[in-house]
């Protein structure tokens, strides 16, 4: 029996440092639950670096990822690697969410919390607070440490991450004996935009790329875009691999195709969906071109006036964004027209998909693009960028703009504000297309490492004649 191991190393340590997950660790969570339901846990397996014991484990991939919405909490619980004052930690913020409407009685409520946990722990429970417990209390996947795997045996590294030396050491040896490595790659946009990154990441990125080389059998892309650019990269360090692409998924997993029936979680979000708002879902970071989106909407202001709908940002806040933060301090009339929602639940989330207008992705660059996608599985018409992978999400049910152009840009959503008939038809078309799902991408993934597998999956971005 071939067992398949999935590196989960970046979840874990992305689940360290936030208690919500991006688009990376989605795609990775969601696709080891999807193949551990359909192939079980001793064939589909989970190896991942122990930050506590300083050791490589194994584990069932079953019901690590069970829940509707990612929790960091959970799966470093189901781990054993949730300490004492993590889970304090969390009970903490929970507790002074309460606050929230002033984050500075926030902050000092934390503060005061932590002295108490501190100095009368007993006293926390009769606050409403949870009591701490230790890691050993919640641990309920089965591990054990890995030193070395069967030559049958297939490893699938799912980071981006330069790996751990030992993990590196475990995964090396097993190239060395004949066994297959495959990593998966989401976009080479580090080594090829790095102005669009903190230099710190370039680095450790082009570091990632180099390690990759010396240890991989096979790189599973998730665009025909970053298939050519891997190949490329390839060939100027005359490396051959073989490269696959494989397409994402427009699934918003756990809600139905064209779903209108999700109601928000949060108060916030209950009053922005009773509005007329335009989303631009991602994280809030340079390369997103959240300035070239702001100078667009100034320009929308400008023509129509109060008829501009509200811009609503969900994502939370990332990198090299002095500049979009100067242009919202600088303009009051366009801060007025922009809502930004850090950490929307997924329930959240889907209301915003339901209720919007449209959406909004003109983003520089993207090793694929989630968000086009997953407006389509709501019936949700987008403006994106005809750069890079977006081009492929949805083909021509999307329009594709110069994200470097923000007249461009505003005359592309104007139309979509003024014309309802041409909005009505694109949802149409959308509504009906055929869209990827997370199974669909399980299972050809699957395919891929199984060895049963093809040089590219020839899946065509869904169109308007569908």
């Amino acid at each position: 029996m071939r067992r398949i191991y999935f590196d989960i190393t970046d979840v874990v340590s992305f689940a360290r440092t936030n208690s919500r997950v991006s688009g990376i660790q989605r795609v990775q969570a969601r696709l080891v639950s999807l193949l551990a339901e359909h192939y079980g846990g001793e064939v589909i397996r989970c190896l991942y670096w122990d930050f506590l014991k300083g050791c490589c484990y194994e584990c069932s991939s079953t019901g690590l990822f069970e829940s509707k919405e990612f929790s960091a909490e959970d799966l470093l619980s189901k781990l054993g690697l949730f300490e004492e004052w993590g889970f304090l930690g969390s009970a903490i913020r929970k507790h002074a969410k309460a606050y929230s409407r002033n984050s500075l009685v926030q902050f000092f409520r934390k503060i005061y919390l932590l002295l108490v946990a501190k100095i009368d722990p007993q006293r926390l429970i009769a606050m409403g607070v949870s009591a701490p417990r230790t890691a050993s209390m919640c641990a309920t996947v089965e591990r054990k440490p890995l030193h070395q795997l069967t030559v049958d045996d297939a490893i699938v590294l799912m980071g981006a991450q330069p790996l751990h030396r030992q993990v590196r050491r475990l995964v090396s040896d097993h190239r060395l004996r004949g066994g297959e490595v495959n990593q998966v790659i989401y976009d080479l946009l580090p080594h090829h935009w790095p102005a669009y990154f903190p230099s710190s990441l370039v680095s450790k990125y082009r570091l990632f790329l180099r390690q990759s080389i010396q240890v991989v059998s096979r790189y599973i892309c998730i665009s025909e875009n970053t298939r050519r650019d891997m190949e490329s990269y390839l060939q100027e360090h005359a490396v051959h691999r073989d490269v696959v692409s494989l397409p994402l998924a427009h699934e918003f997993a756990g809600f139905s195709r064209n779903a209108r029936d999700v109601k928000a979680t949060s108060q916030q979000v209950a009053r922005i969906v009773e509005s007329r708002f335009i989303l631009c879902v991602g994280t809030l970071e340079i390369r997103k071109n959240g300035v070239g989106l702001l100078k667009a909407w100034q320009h929308l202001i400008h023509r129509l006036g109060d008829r501009v709908p509200q811009l609503v940002f969900a994502g939370k806040r990332g990198w090299l964004i002095e500049e979009f933060d100067s242009l919202l301090a600088c303009d009051v009339a366009l801060a007025n027209k922009v809502t930004i929602l850090e950490t929307p639940t997924d329930s959240d989330l889907v209301a915003l998909y339901q209720r919007c207008l449209f959406t909004v992705y003109p983003s520089l660059a993207e090793g694929w693009g989630l968000p086009i996608g997953e407006a389509a599985w709501f019936g949700k018409y987008c403006v994106t960028s005809i750069t890079t992978s977006m081009p492929e999400v949805c083909g021509d049910l999307a329009d594709s703009v110069d994200p470097n152009n923000h007249e461009q840009i505003a005359a592309v959503i104007e139309r979509a504000i003024d014309d309802d008939a041409y909005l009505v038809s694109k949802e149409e078309a959308i509504s009906k297309a055929h869209l990827r799902t997370w199974s669909d991408v399980a299972e050809n993934l699957y395919k891929v490492v199984a060895g049963n597998h093809i040089k590219t999956f020839q899946e065509k971005a869904p169109c308007a004649a569908l």
